[in-house]
């Protein structure tokens, strides 16, 4: 293969496509960001109060707290929130003081995360160069629209920031093989991947997920993109790469003990009987068998929401990703 040709096919791989946006593809995105804004604005003006008791009462806790307030509520029971949302929701009460006006103010800020987790799987895709830009549209359509993202948005609890927060992990992962600066997507992904558990308390699968990536390619010790295709880049490659794994491993136990100190002093001001099942949130959470077994009862339950949610089309996705990396991993040449 020539220089010519390979830097071409570099270029093609690294825009992730092969032809700009057609007047379809805007079509799609700029009509599913229409529709998706009407349906939040009726939602939106029916909005009075919070609905979603004690859930959506624990996230305006946390902001109240974090804004310097005093608490809203004290409840005899800790329940398990996490202080992600109230923190996107904390700049709000010094915005206003009509609770009508924040709460409202609270949808919008939140409405943003949808946008944000469709957009960052139609990105991922086109990383990836899966499908056209048609296809990548409807994908970012899809997950705008989706039943679910409609449901799940129209209160300000966990669910909408664990949705893009979700999209954000994927899109990282998916830079970090792809990506010509691995390091900086390491880094990125490491942050989301270790504040993961504070947005939402079922998202420690994204953590233990992530640090077990990091750990197996840490002992493959085989890193980097396979379109480092000359001996001299794979080399220059390969020399920061193990600097950049344990980096990114050591920024993600460290994103996660910080926020677990977070977590637990809110939560001792803002509850003033903890349960025993909110005691533990550090490292030793995971020597619980307890925790290992309602983490694996929670995933099952999430992917038979998944799958009963969209008709069967998350399972197709699965299928065609799982798919394509079997491809992927077959084609790269070991050392």
């Amino acid at each position: 293969m020539t220089e010519a040709s390979t830097q071409t096919q570099d270029t093609r791989v690294s825009s992730g496509g092969n032809r700009e946006s057609t007047p379809v593809s805007t079509g799609i995105r700029a009509g599913s960001l229409v529709l998706f804004c009407i349906l939040r604005t009726l939602t939106i003006a029916a909005a009075t109060t919070p609905r979603i008791l004690p859930d959506e009462s624990g996230s305006w806790s946390f902001s109240r707290f974090i804004a310097g307030g005093a608490s809203i509520i004290t409840m005899h029971q800790q329940p398990e929130y996490r202080f992600g949302t109230g923190l996107l929701l904390s700049p709000l009460w010094a915005v206003t003081s009509d609770p009508l006006v924040r709460y409202r103010l609270g949808l919008v800020l939140l409405s943003a995360a949808p946008i944000l987790a469709a957009w960052c799987i139609a990105r991922s895709l086109r990383l990836l160069s899966l499908g056209d830009n048609v296809l990548r549209s409807t994908a970012f359509a899809m997950v705008l629209l989706f039943p679910a993202t409609m449901m799940t948005g129209s209160f300000t609890w966990a669910e909408p920031l664990s949705m893009a927060w979700w999209g954000l992990i994927i899109l990282g992962m998916t830079a970090t093989f792809t990506s010509h600066r691995p390091a900086t997507a390491l880094f990125a992904t490491s942050l989301v991947a270790g504040f993961a558990p504070f947005v939402h308390g079922r998202m420690y699968s994204v953590t233990i997920t992530w640090v077990c990536l990091l750990l197996f390619l840490l002992l493959q010790g085989q890193f980097g993109s396979p379109r480092h295709e000359t001996s001299d880049d794979k080399q220059e490659a390969d020399q920061p790469s193990t600097r950049a794994l344990v980096g990114s491993l050591a920024v993600t136990v460290m994103v996660y003990l910080v926020a677990s100190v977070a977590q637990k002093h809110m939560v001792s001001v803002l509850w003033s009987a903890p349960s025993e099942q909110g005691q533990g949130i550090g490292l030793g959470l995971f020597t619980q068998v307890e925790f290992w077994s309602n983490l694996f009862l929670s995933m099952l339950g999430q992917i038979w929401y998944l799958a009963v949610s969209s008709c069967g089309l998350a399972l197709l996705g699965i299928g065609v990703l799982a798919q394509f990396s079997y491809r992927s991993s077959s084609a790269v040449p070991r050392a």
